[in-house]
């Protein structure tokens, strides 16, 4: 009877405590009391001083724990808050649950720094410990920035103990260096992600691939303002479940999601760059077009260093005698590179022509221009001492002599050596303007003064000869002499030769201008060249970049804030007017940095216009080089199967990491410290207690 009497008290409100609304009247108190819902009492609140209740909610809830979020078990209802049904024993078990201790230490910590068990924890992990995970995490930023192997960390710590650098023996395997370099990566993220975030105007580069292990991967980029002007960031690599524009988008989204940030509806995301396949862009379903349709205003570019590439192609495709040419190069290239023997010959034969050899170069697919150019130069500075070498080989009995033949007859083709002369001609401004949009600080309002410069060049080279074939012309008698060697076939060369140079040229202009100046990118990139101030007009300047502001504010109308009354456009228009008169002595180089500095207040309206133009990305450049360095380095065929989540990792400090004597690891010490489920053995395990554990030497 007594046990009854106890539990009925137990679970009646106590009478002095206010009322929640729920049991205003009798009848929800009659009905409550049937369903034997338990109350809150308030006298817990004395027996747990950690405990509140909300009355108007009736919410309890844990007050210290969730001040503590890397201690706690954020898993748990009372750190998280619950209603009714309440039980006496749900918070006897939490005050004696280990993470609530944890808390309970940290907070006492706080109060009275030098009573504290956890104050004591962390002095001790300050002065013996801390010093140690710091070299353990240098070491493990040292071997991720320079891609040696996770097992080197152990060596580097035993050499660092050699140098009476004092560092303990635990925390040194392979394992636990992949674990310190996922902390750093993260640390690392977690700074790029917060600068992404603070930036008004944002576009991802988006690019795939297939490794070594042939698992179909998305590399990420973001395009942003921070404190330092504009900044192109590795953000992530992900896998895909297909390689379908769809399996692009989720791998998009899944890595927003993660980063918590939502481009379908927030107004962040502004432009989205790709390469040319028709998987990213201009084919069906592609994946521009499935991003757009979320969001219209995004404007999608393709990769502007492609289009030279595919211009280049484009030309030189029409010409059948540009295949010959390259396999002449590559044949070249083979038969050198494959001998050390051959290379010292030729070297040797250079040295008594009292030649200066350039190093002969391969043809690679993805960066063609620029290594077409290179490998030309190459075979024309060393031409002599190659035909000079191989004539030997060729009247010799080796087993190669009649390889050195056949690649001989078409060296000293003239015909041959004129067209090599004018591609240099012609490939070098493609070569240049190819460099100069890979370049991550380029603003797209500065693309069209690069692309009109590289015409010019072209149309001059239609009218007269470059500088490299003028100086074969310089350098050739009428008989066909060229150096003190006799060229072949030099009447229908030259014939065959005018054709061909004449084909090219007409091919590339024309390519180049449907290509960019004729884009289908709609009118907002031509329109965004209004801010490039070296292309303004001397005279109307008063006219001048008023259909273009229109244009760019009715698109991104909805992104653009504005704090007047007034019609959005007729502000932008107005302050368009004032602008030109400012901007004119303004370089376009850093005019966005400018225009904020000293007049950021007089044009609200045209300085984001001006934040959008400068996060445009020119070109997908950052991920090309970015799977580059992946393929090469990384996950090279020594570690072709290594993971995703520690690409990524490795990828993320390679990329985004400062050089080693600007790293901090605290950040990094900090979350691996705190992110154990567990507290971590800082002060090692029971077994390793003497002193005989540590790598350091003692002298």
């Amino acid at each position: 009877m007594a046990q009854e009497n106890l539990l009925n008290n137990e679970n009646t409100v106590v009478q002095d405590a206010p009322q929640s609304p729920c049991v205003s009247s009798a009848g929800s108190v009659v009905e409550s009391q049937k369903s034997r819902k338990r109350k809150f009492l308030f006298k817990w609140k004395e027996e747990f001083k950690w405990l509140e209740y909300n009355v108007e909610s009736g919410v309890a809830r844990c007050s210290v724990c969730p001040q503590f979020k890397r201690l706690c078990d954020s898993s748990s209802r009372v750190v998280n808050g619950f209603k009714e049904p309440f039980r006496h024993e749900t918070f006897k078990f939490h005050n004696l649950s280990a993470p609530h201790r944890r808390c309970m230490e940290a907070l006492d910590g706080q109060k009275q720094p030098d009573n504290s068990s956890v104050a004591k924890c962390l002095k001790t992990m300050d002065e013996k410990m801390f010093f140690h995970l710091e070299v353990l995490f240098n070491i493990s930023f040292y071997i991720a920035k320079n891609n040696k192997p996770f097992t080197d960390l152990r060596g580097l710590a035993e050499l660092a103990g050699k140098l009476n650098v004092e560092v303990l023996e635990g925390y040194t395997n392979n394992k636990q260096c992949k674990e310190f370099i996922h902390y750093i990566a993260q640390s690392l993220k977690e700074d790029v992600v917060a600068d992404i975030k603070a930036s008004e105007f944002v576009s991802v580069l988006v690019d795939g691939s297939t490794g070594r292990s042939d698992v179909e991967e998305c590399i990420i980029y973001v395009r942003y303002i921070n404190a330092s002007g504009v900044k192109e960031s590795y953000l992530a690599i992900a896998p895909l479940a297909n390689s379908t524009a769809l399996g692009y988008l989720d791998a998009v989204d899944e890595e927003f999601q993660r980063v918590n940030m939502d481009w379908r509806h927030g107004k962040c995301l502004v432009g989205l760059a790709t390469d040319g396949s028709p998987l990213m862009i201009g084919g069906v379903n592609d994946l521009a077009s499935k991003i757009t349709n979320y969001a219209n205003r995004i404007t999608t570019i393709h990769c502007v260093s492609h289009k030279v590439h595919l211009s280049v192609l484009k030309s030189l495709k029409g010409v059948s005698y540009i295949d010959e040419i390259d396999h002449c190069l590559i044949s070249v290239y083979k038969f050198y590179n494959g001998s050390s023997k051959r290379q010292k010959q030729l070297s040797e034969t250079a040295e008594v022509l009292s030649a200066k050899l350039l190093k002969l170069q391969k043809l690679h697919t993805v960066r063609w221009v620029a290594s077409k150019v290179g490998t030309i130069k190459a075979v024309i500075q060393d031409w002599r001492s190659l035909v000079t070498h191989l004539e030997n080989v060729g009247c010799g009995k080796e087993t190669d002599s009649s390889k050195a033949k056949g690649v001989l007859k078409t060296l000293k083709k003239y015909r041959f050596l004129r067209t090599l002369h004018f591609l240099h001609d012609f490939l070098f401004p493609l070569k240049k303007l190819s460099l100069t949009f890979q370049k991550p600080d380029l603003l797209i309002n500065q693309v069209q003064i690069h692309i009109k410069k590289t015409i010019a060049s072209l149309e001059e080279l239609e009218k007269t000869p470059g500088p490299m074939e003028n100086e074969f012309i310089n350098n050739t008698s009428v008989t066909g002499m060229y150096h003190e060697i006799q060229l072949d076939e030099m009447t229908e060369g030259q014939k065959k030769f005018e054709c061909d140079r004449k084909e090219i040229i007409e091919i590339g202009m024309a390519d180049v201008k449907r290509r960019f100046l004729k884009t289908a990118t709609d009118d907002i990139l031509t329109s965004m060249s209004i801010f490039d101030t070296f292309t303004w007009p001397e005279k109307s300047l008063g006219s001048f970049g008023k259909e273009e502001v229109t244009t760019l504010v009715s698109h991104y109308k909805d992104l653009l804030q504005h704090a007047g009354k007034e019609d959005i456009i007729q502000k932008a228009l107005d302050e368009w007017h004032e602008f030109k008169i400012c901007a004119k002595t303004l370089s376009s180089v850093g005019l966005m940095g400018k225009v904020m500095k000293h007049h950021g207040g007089r044009f609200p309206v045209l300085l984001q216009l001006l934040k959008i133009a400068s996060v445009l990305p020119v070109s997908a450049a950052s991920c090309e080089r970015g799977y580059s360095q992946m393929m090469s380095l990384m996950k090279n065929k020594f570690r072709s199967c290594l993971e995703t989540e520690s690409l990524d990792d490795l990828m993320m400090v390679n990329l985004n990491g400062p050089p080693l004597p600007q790293f901090n690891p605290t950040k990094a010490i900090d979350k691996w410290y705190f992110s154990a489920k567990t507290p971590r053995h800082v002060r090692r395990h029971k077994g390793n207690t003497s002193d005989s554990s540590a790598f350091s030497t003692k002298t």
